[in-house]
């Protein structure tokens, strides 16, 4: 990736870059696309008008500079438009779908829809 297709965080306290991709594309977790800019915006302090692509997220996104010139007003901007329906902001922390989806026998005995783990070998 070049390096205009990031943007700048704060992410505890420290400053890093984001990848930016499509809504298409994105994972939602290493990744910011449109859809899951606000739930990246609620956590973290964002930074938009600093790259490039920063900006084309902000005019994808709907925004005006004036509404993502700061991380606490581009927080507040976001929070005031209606939610958008996307795959989770977080994957990892709900993991791809099972492969033998969510009626196979494993899913259903452990009723999480999600193969229960294996049994560990007594030592």
């Amino acid at each position: 990736m070049s390096a205009s297709s990031y943007l700048f965080a704060t992410i505890e306290g420290a400053r890093t870059q984001l990848p930016v991709m499509s809504a298409a594309r994105c994972g939602h977790l290493h990744t910011v696309c449109a859809s899951c800019l606000p739930d990246w915006a609620a956590d973290y302090d964002i930074t938009l008008e600093r790259t490039a692509r920063g900006r084309a997220l902000r005019a994808e996104a709907g925004l005006s500079a004036a509404e993502a010139e700061t991380p606490v007003a581009l927080r507040h901007a976001l929070r005031a438009r209606p939610v958008t329906t996307y795959a989770p902001a977080h994957p990892a922390l709900t993991g791809p779908a099972p492969a033998a989806g969510l009626a196979g026998p494993a899913a259903r005995a452990t009723g999480t829809g999600w193969p229960a783990a294996p049994a560990r070998a007594a030592r």
